[in-house]
């Protein structure tokens, strides 16, 4: 799976980018001077990447991620960020306010149509381009984890904050509810320990 959403993602980088350097060469040939240099690109950051169960806990913890059931997991996910000028953005709020509205627009029209082109979906496992959500530059191709690697995400969340001293993700705590209160059935503090 790793080795299909990676070439799904640079065939969208590839597509995304000659449109957007067709975009500001005509931008130049209508006499724009220095027109913004939009792309995109795959991130190499780790995070961004395959992710064993320990490290989806961790990035849930951190308040990255939601679920124990991600596409990361199942190595079906990966970002693809917006570069402006040659440099690389890692959120879609910074391009926006560097940007006219006009550039902006045709970036999210580019950035949807290469997605789309390359059969990939966002965060919420539905095509679109998703640009004002929670995790805009996640993109991912339809996937199914193994039961047991969501098992092992669940109890290395429930080990990091209740057993240690990780901060709690109100979101994954809602939608997990149950399986935190049976843990702390199962595995009671010892007086004295922590909160």
């Amino acid at each position: 799976m790793a080795d299909d959403i990676v070439a799904a993602c640079k065939k969208m980088v590839a597509d995304a980018n000659a449109q957007l350097e067709k975009y500001e060469n005509e931008q130049k040939k209508n006499g724009v001077k220095k027109p913004a240099s939009m792309r995109t690109f795959l991130s190499g950051n780790p995070t961004s990447g395959d992710r064993t169960p320990a490290q989806q806990a961790k990035e849930i913890v951190a308040g990255r991620s939601w679920t124990c059931d991600g596409a990361h997991e199942a190595g079906a996910a990966r970002h693809v960020g917006p570069k402006l000028n040659g440099k690389n953005l890692t959120d879609m709020s910074s391009l926006k306010k560097a940007v006219s509205k006009e550039d902006y627009d045709k970036f999210v029209e580019v950035y949807a149509d290469a997605m789309k082109s390359a059969g990939l979906h966002n965060f919420a496992h539905k095509s679109g381009f998703l640009p004002n959500s929670v995790d805009p530059l996640h993109v991912e191709l339809p996937y199914k984890n193994k039961p047991e690697d969501v098992e092992a995400c669940k109890l290395e969340y429930a080990k990091l904050t209740r057993d240690g001293n990780a901060k709690r993700n109100d979101s994954f705590e809602k939608a997990n509810k149950a399986y935190l209160d049976d843990y702390e059935k199962k595995h009671p503090k010892k007086a004295g320990a922590g909160s």
